[in-house]
């Protein structure tokens, strides 16, 4: 039984085959124990004796946290099953542990990187909107205006409200829209990376 107890506090089990008639402390008490420390309270315990069980025996093994009683000659069969339905519920335990943990981590690091990227945005938006003598506004891949920057208001004279969600093709001349110049600068911009060009742009004034 102190053996036992020893091994609790070093290992984890699965489950537990305790005899009940042993040297010092018996089975039962031994069970007691292990079943009051939090690192052991669940571990199922299989009593094995060499004398029938009378129902008191039985009630009193069973009231200790046993789940099941063996009887000395032991069948290996029988001793397998029962063992290993107790040892694949432990390792499915196990392994929905893990995936919890796991879950959990990959919570911790999706906060982590949407808080960075949140502070990213902010300190981006500070430093444009700290900008006042050049217009810088960002487009979506379609070329609708998603930002507006305090420049951008006082030199085009769009509000924010009235020009986020509008195409950027407001911004050219009639001529240069009948030659599909918004849409030539927008192509090599997402096949090139970046796109470069000088010509008049229009005011909301005209």
């Amino acid at each position: 039984g102190e053996e036992a107890l020893r091994l609790i506090l070093v290992q984890q089990f699965a489950v537990i085959l305790l005899d009940v008639s042993m040297p010092g402390m018996d089975g039962f008490e031994a069970a007691e124990i292990i079943h009051s420390h939090p690192r052991s309270a669940s571990v199922p315990i299989i009593f094995v004796t060499a004398h029938y069980a009378d129902e008191i025996n039985r009630l009193k093994g069973y009231q200790k946290g046993g789940v099941d009683y063996l009887f000395t000659p032991i069948i290996p069969q029988i001793l397998q099953n029962k063992v290993s339905v107790f040892v694949e519920l432990y390792l499915k335990q196990v392994e929905i542990a893990r995936e919890a943990e796991l879950r959990h981590k990959l919570q911790a690091e999706k906060h982590t990187t949407e808080e960075a990227l949140r502070r990213s945005e902010e300190n981006y938006r500070i430093l444009i909107q700290g900008i006042r003598d050049h217009a810088i506004f960002m487009l979506d891949q379609h070329g609708r205006v998603i930002s507006w920057n305090i420049a951008a208001e006082q030199i085009n004279q769009y509000s924010a409200e009235e020009i986020i969600g509008k195409h950027f093709s407001e911004f050219y001349t009639v001529e240069d829209r009948q030659l599909g110049e918004p849409g030539r600068a927008l192509e090599i911009a997402l096949d090139k990376g970046k796109h470069e060009s000088e010509g008049w742009r229009v005011r909301k004034d005209g």
